[in-house]
């Protein structure tokens, strides 16, 4: 997760640290149990092409180190060299028989970094990051290896990029594949200039609005839920489009109808009704039964019909005029009608 410039910047400050005159102390090395394990480290940085150094960039080499021997194991072959300690005490350097120098950086009691070095000790070659893959001592076989597969990224790792694309659209879309770096799995987003990386189960994020320095944001799980949160309030507030409720067909026949009223549903939006109809028969009024089946049968696909009621207005041989209100379920709305049918000759 750092630029070109943070990797020269890293480099002058080896060729400082390593340079003639400035090289810290030396001892013999009591090598931490911290240190104890199998690593695989890559090689993501070098500085030059060195005479003689034996990786490339990007080649995976695996460390094994034993704290009680004082050993390193590169890819299956012992070093026989003795470690050396420096005067803080924080780094051990062996020297392989090709010459170079494996120079273990430890922080908080376990490898942080290796720096190599080529023919002398101020000699910088490159730098190994990487994770401790298990606490095995033992010095197996393991051939150096260039990576060139794409870095797996979990189903949580991946939702979090998905909702993230879509929560902060101007910020985190069309990321770049993931990368490795120092043991980072990461995303850049040129656009925005944002770089997303995960290590330990964790979070973290660099450039854009956060800044050069890199920035814990919580656990995998924490930030998951916190866009998930913030993904349903964006679907929450987008508007709903309305429904338009079914008005029930009444059959032909020999009366001049006039349906008004009103349809409402349950977030406030109504529909005013007043409609005339030629040549319809007129129901017998009397009969709610007949009124309220006609209905249920003209609302055919409406769910949830209930508290029909029936009110009569006129019923004559000329004119027949009641009125109907009911509830249904529409779309998962709740919808009531108030109309009136009065039918005329």
């Amino acid at each position: 997760m750092q630029t070109a410039s943070t990797k020269l910047s890293l480099f002058l400050v080896a060729a400082t640290l390593f340079g003639t005159g400035s090289l810290q102390a030396q001892t013999a090395a009591d090598v931490p149990a911290g240190l104890n394990g199998t690593y695989d480290l890559k090689l993501d940085f070098i500085s030059s092409n060195i005479a003689n150094f034996p990786h490339k960039k990007d080649d995976v080499v695996r460390f094994v180190i034993d704290a009680a021997k004082d050993t390193l194991c590169l890819n299956g072959t012992l070093l026989t060299s003795k470690p050396v300690m420096n005067s803080v005490g924080n780094t051990f350097t062996w020297i392989s028989n090709t010459n170079t120098h494996y120079e273990v950086v430890l922080r908080n009691n376990a490898l942080y970094e290796v720096n190599a070095m080529q023919g002398t000790a101020s000699n910088f070659a490159g730098q190994f990051t990487g994770s401790k893959i298990s606490n095995a001592v033992d010095c197996i076989g393991a051939v150096t290896t260039t990576i060139t597969t794409t870095p797996t990224i979990t189903i949580d790792v991946q939702s979090i990029f998905d909702l993230a694309a879509q929560v902060y659209p101007t910020l985190l879309v069309n990321g770049s594949a993931p990368g490795l770096y120092q043991g980072y799995t990461y995303k850049f987003f040129a656009s925005s200039g944002i770089y997303v990386g995960i290590k330990d189960n964790k979070i973290f994020t660099m450039g854009g609005p956060f800044g050069t320095a890199i920035k814990e944001q919580g656990t995998v799980s924490l930030v998951l839920n916190a866009l998930q949160t913030a993904k349903a309030k964006i679907d929450a507030a987008k508007p709903t489009t309305p429904v338009t409720p079914t008005t029930p067909v009444i059959p032909a026949g020999l009366y001049t109808l006039k349906v008004t009223g009103n349809v409402n549903t349950s977030f406030g939006v109504g529909t005013a009704l007043n409609f005339t109809l030629q040549n319809m028969p007129a129901p017998n009024v009397s009969d709610t039964t007949v009124i309220i089946d006609q209905v249920k049968s003209q609302l055919t696909g409406v769910g949830g019909i209930s508290n029909i009621r029936v009110t009569s207005i006129n019923n004559t041989a000329s004119r027949v005029t009641f009125r109907v209100e009911f509830s249904a379920t529409m779309s998962g709305l709740s919808v009531t009608y108030d109309l009136s049918y009065d039918y005329t000759k």
